[in-house]
């Protein structure tokens, strides 16, 4: 057999090697994934992992992290502090890259978007103030009391309650600060720094985000919308009450 036969086919044996443990070292980090927010969250059923989903519960308890039915995250990441809680309803979705971080609450409702690289965090991220900050990086330090820690130091500085009510869309590579509540069936566009309370059906974009658009309101509740599409489909009702 010619050499450059054997070398084709030497060649073809580990691609196609490689593409084997690629898919199987895929698939178990996703297993692990699933697992891991089994174990350290309450999920609904039919949660879906893409990728590698990084779940941090510093408390412990799976009762700190409640995620509703039909979640589905794309490679994003969740981290809560010990003592703070989140909650996400039913239906919604974190996307590539997309980030929940919660010192304090945060509240997401149910039909929630949020897109790719956006950042939702009811705190300021990391310590403010330099004995802060550095009171924060001997304590998680190797050997310190509190390593390895969760965040820059989130508990050292101001937090407030986010709440993202039904329907929310938050587009790509948004960031939602600390104190926000976003409105029902509003839409936060591109790019978007929210600092401040966003009304229901309305379109907000920019740094700092402001109103560019008022929506037009259904004549039903999203609940109602949503049951007569459940119905419509036959699938069955099981939203999170």
């Amino acid at each position: 057999m010619p050499s450059s036969t054997v070398t084709l086919k030497s060649g073809y044996l580990k691609q196609v090697i490689g593409q084997a443990l690629s898919r199987y070292l895929s698939a178990r980090r996703t297993r692990l994934s699933i697992e891991r927010f089994r174990t350290f969250a309450a999920v609904g059923c039919d949660l879906h992992i893409e990728g590698v989903a990084q779940l941090r519960n510093e408390s412990g308890e799976p009762g700190a992290i409640q995620i509703g039915k039909k979640f589905r995250i794309c490679n994003g990441s969740i981290a809560v502090k010990n003592n703070a809680h989140l909650k996400i309803g039913d239906y919604c979705v974190l996307q590539d890259r997309a980030a929940i971080a919660v010192a304090e609450s945060v509240s997401i409702g149910n039909f929630v978007g949020i897109a790719g690289g956006s950042l939702i965090s009811d705190n300021n991220t990391h310590a403010i103030g330099i004995e802060s900050w550095v009171r924060h990086r001997i304590t998680v330090a190797p050997g310190g009391p509190g390593y390895p820690g969760l965040g820059n130091g989130w508990e050292l500085s101001e937090s407030a309650p986010v709440v993202i009510e039904d329907g929310v869309w938050v587009g790509g590579s948004s960031t939602i600060s600390k104190g926000v509540r976003i409105g029902e069936g509003s839409i936060v566009a591109r790019g978007s720094v929210v600092t401040k309370d966003v009304p229901p059906y309305s379109i907000v974009g920019g740094n700092p985000a402001r109103v560019l658009k008022e929506l037009s309101r259904p004549d039903q509740s999203i609940e109602a919308i949503a049951a007569r599409i459940f119905e419509e489909l036959g699938i069955p009702n099981e939203l999170i009450r």
